[in-house]
């Protein structure tokens, strides 16, 4: 029985070639870990991607948007309705693919 170990090429195994290769490797899978976060949860798209704090009223209303199909809110003037609205669509627009 021969027992030799052979080397696989790192090109057919699909692993990174060089320290270049595996940073760049590691950043896009954090990336992408990233997107699959902030996806199901706005506030946190706010405060991570945008560097924006929102208040407790305001995180509450983004999470009803991601839990429920239709929301109403019912608050007084400028409490930030608006804001976080804006910051809704920025939201979906920018974790969900075209014609979600």
């Amino acid at each position: 029985m021969n027992t030799q170990c052979v080397e696989t090429p790192a090109h057919l195994l699909n692993l990174p070639t060089s320290f270049e290769e595996a940073i760049e490797e590691v950043a896009a899978l954090e990336s992408a870990a990233k997107r699959i976060r902030w996806a199901t949860d706005p506030s946190l798209w706010v405060k991570e991607r945008l560097g924006i704090a929102s208040w407790s009223g305001q995180r509450r209303i983004m999470r009803a948007v991601c839990d429920r199909r239709r929301v109403a809110v019912h608050t007084a003037h400028a409490v930030g309705k608006s804001w976080c609205a804006g910051m809704l669509a920025c939201w979906w627009v920018d974790t969900h693919k075209l014609g979600d």
